[in-house]
C-alpha cells in the first residue's frame, strides 16, 4: 500500500497525463464532428426546461419546429446535467460540453488508478489509467463522431468495478449505497454502453465474487437499477410510441485489418472512424496470453478476445439471435470493453514486471505518443452564439437524434409554421397563447363549437383541460394534438404529465432513495449510538 503523500503524487500524475488528450478543447468555438452542435442544443434545451421548473425534463418543446419530442423520456440524462452544472458557474453552452468531454478523461484516469492500484500497485496503476485515457476509441467517441453521453460513460466502468470490489470485500452499508449510485449514473449516463456493460459487470460479478460477499453486492447492484428506474423503465416500456425501430438501423462492423496499428498516415485518418486498438493495448493482450496465468488475468484476457471477436463480421449469426443487440447499432461499441480490459491487463503486466515508478511514467509518455495522431479536430463549426436559444432550435427544426427515432410514431416532419394553432371547423379565435417546457395554455374565443389543431405532437402524457375540465384528445394526418372547443372563450390548458407506468418507475426510485436513506441512518446511530461522546472524551458514569 502506497503512503498518502505517494498515493497524491501518482492521482496527480495520472491528471497531468491527461493534459495531452484534451489540448484540442482548449481552442476557441466548437469542434466539428457527426454529431456537429446536436450536444449543444441539447444543453440549450435541458437548460431552458430547468429554468421553466422541469427537473427532469422528459418533453423537449423545442424540437421539430416547436412541436416536441419525448427526447429525455429515452435519451439518458446524465452527462448533460454534468454539462449544466458548468453552464451554472459561468461557461457558455459550447464551452460546458467541451468542459464534460475535457473532465472525462482525467477522471476516468483517476478512477481507473483507484481500480487497479490494489492489484497492480501504483506504477501498474498509472500505466493501467494512461492506457485508458490514450485508447484510440476514446478520441474516436470525442474528435470524431462527438458523443458527449458514450464519452462520459467512461469514467463510470472503473468507478462502478473500483466499488463493486470494495462491496466484495467488505459489504457495509455505504459502500453498497455508493456502489448502487454509480451504477445508477451510468444506466442515466448512456442507454446503450450501460446495456454492454451490465452483460460484462454480471460475468464479472459470477466469476470474479466468488469468496466474497457476491449476494449483498449483487443486492447493491440491484438497487443501483431501481435507483434509475424511473428512466429505464418507461424508455423500455413506451418504445412503441416512438420511432425507435429507425435507431437499429445501420448495425456495421470493423475489418480485421482496421483494428492493427498503422505506423504511418494517421494525420491524414483523423478525419475517418478508425477501430484502431493502439500498439501498446495490443502488447497489453499478447503479454497477458503469453505470462498472465492468474483467474482475474485470464478473466479480461477472455473478455478481450470475446469483445474482439464480436466486433468482426463473422459474429453476426450471434447478435442476431442476442436479445436487444440492434439496439447496441454498431458492432465496433464493444471496443470500449477492449479498451477497459486491455487497459487492466497493462496495469498487471507492468506489475508482473516489477517496474519502478520512474520507469512506469516513461511507458505512460510513450503510450500518450503513440496516440497522439488521433487527438486532432476534424474543423471547427461556424455558429452564431445568438442562435444557441429555444428559438434557435425550433427554427433548425430537427429531432437531435441521426435518425428521428425520437420522434412520436404517427408525427410527419412538417415545415416551421408561424401560427400554433390551425381552426379545422367553426370560428375561433386565438387572443393569447403562453407556453412552457411542459404545457401550453391558450386563451380562445369561439363563435361556434370549434376543432382546432394545435402545432404540438401527441405523446402519451399530454392531457387536455377547458376551463380546468379535462377533454378528450385525438390526432390529426400528421400526429399533432386535435381537440373540440366549445363556444364561447375559454381557457385551454395542454399539460404533459406522468402516465401511470412513469409514476411506478419514479416510485419505485423514489421508494429506493428513501430506503437507502434509513440503511444510512440505521447505520450510523450503531456506529454512533446517541450518548456516546466523541474519541478523547470521557465516557458515561458507571
Amino acid at each position: 500500500m502506497a503512503r498518502p503523500a505517494t498515493e497524491r503524487a501518482y492521482i496527480l500524475l495520472v491528471a497531468g497525463f491527461s493534459i495531452l488528450a484534451i489540448t484540442p478543447l482548449l481552442k476557441p468555438g466548437f469542434f466539428a464532428s457527426d454529431d456537429m452542435l446536436a450536444p449543444v442544443y441539447r444543453l440549450v434545451e435541458l437548460d431552458a426546461c430547468l429554468g421553466d421548473g422541469v427537473l427532469f425534463p422528459r418533453w423537449f418543446p423545442d424540437l421539430y419546429g416547436g412541436r416536441g419530442a419525448p427526447f429525455f423520456n429515452y435519451y439518458a440524462p446524465l452527462a448533460y446535467y454534468a454539462a449544466e452544472a458548468f453552464h451554472l458557474l459561468g461557461l457558455g453552452y459550447a464551452d460546458s460540453v467541451k468542459a464534460v468531454y475535457g473532465a472525462s478523461f482525467p477522471l476516468s484516469g483517476v478512477f481507473m488508478y483507484l481500480y487497479l492500484r490494489q492489484r497492480a500497485g501504483p506504477p501498474g496503476a498509472l500505466v493501467g489509467a494512461v492506457l485508458y485515457m490514450y485508447a484510440p476509441y476514446r478520441f474516436v467517441d470525442v474528435y470524431v463522431r462527438g458523443t458527449l453521453a458514450e464519452s462520459f460513460s467512461f469514467v463510470l466502468f472503473p468507478l462502478v468495478l473500483y466499488l463493486l470490489d470494495q462491496a466484495l470485500k467488505d459489504p457495509g452499508v455505504a459502500r453498497l449505497n455508493l456502489l448502487a449510485l454509480a451504477y445508477a449514473c451510468l444506466v442515466l449516463t448512456h442507454n446503450v454502453m450501460a446495456l454492454v456493460f451490465t452483460c460484462f459487470l454480471a460475468l464479472y460479478w459470477a466469476v470474479l465474487g466468488r469468496g466474497g460477499h457476491r449476494v449483498k453486492a449483487g443486492l447493491g447492484l440491484a438497487a443501483g437499477l431501481a435507483l434509475s428506474a424511473f428512466f429505464w423503465l418507461p424508455a423500455l416500456g413506451e418504445m412503441g410510441y416512438v420511432k425507435i425501430e429507425r435507431a437499429l438501423l445501420g448495425f456495421g462492423y470493423a475489418g480485421p485489418l482496421q483494428l492493427l496499428p498503422e505506423l504511418a498516415g494517421f494525420p491524414q485518418r483523423q478525419i475517418e472512424l478508425n477501430f484502431q486498438l493502439g500498439i501498446f493495448s495490443i502488447l497489453a493482450l499478447l503479454y497477458a496470453a503469453f505470462f498472465l496465468r492468474d483467474r482475474y488475468s485470464r478473466f479480461f484476457l477472455g473478455l478481450s478476445a470475446l469483445a474482439i471477436f464480436l466486433v468482426l463480421p463473422y459474429s453476426g449469426a450471434i447478435w442476431r439471435h442476442l436479445p436487444l443487440a440492434g439496439f447496441v447499432q454498431f458492432s465496433w461499441r464493444l471496443l470500449a470493453l477492449v479498451a477497459l480490459s486491455s487497459s487492466v491487463l497493462g496495469g498487471l503486466a507492468v506489475h508482473r514486471m516489477d517496474m519502478p515508478g520512474k520507469r512506469a511514467a516513461l511507458l505512460c509518455l510513450l503510450v500518450a505518443l503513440s496516440s497522439s495522431p488521433f487527438i486532432g479536430l476534424r474543423g471547427t463549426v461556424d455558429f452564431d452564439p445568438g442562435e444557441l436559444t429555444p428559438q434557435g432550435l425550433r427554427n433548425l427544426n430537427a429531432g437531435l437524434t441521426y435518425a428521428d427515432e425520437y420522434m412520436p410514431v404517427d408525427a410527419t416532419h412538417l415545415p416551421v409554421r408561424e401560427g400554433r394553432v390551425e381552426v379545422r371547423g367553426g370560428q375561433a379565435g386565438v387572443l393569447d397563447i403562453r407556453e412552457g417546457c411542459s404545457y401550453a395554455a391558450l386563451d380562445i374565443v369561439t363563435a361556434t363549437g370549434s376543432t382546432i389543431a394545435v402545432d404540438l405532437y401527441y405523446f402519451p402524457g399530454w392531457t387536455a383541460y377547458v376551463d380546468g375540465a379535462r377533454t378528450q384528445i385525438e390526432k390529426d394526418g400528421t400526429g399533432r394534438v386535435l381537440l373540440d372547443v366549445p363556444r364561447g372563450r375559454h381557457l385551454v390548458l395542454l399539460r404533459f404529465e406522468d402516465t401511470p407506468l412513469r409514476r411506478i418507475a419514479t416510485a419505485l426510485s423514489l421508494a429506493t432513495l428513501a430506503l437507502m436513506a434509513l440503511l444510512s441512518a440505521r447505520s450510523l446511530l450503531r456506529q454512533y449510538p446517541p450518548g456516546r461522546q466523541d474519541a478523547g472524551g470521557r465516557g458515561d458514569a458507571q
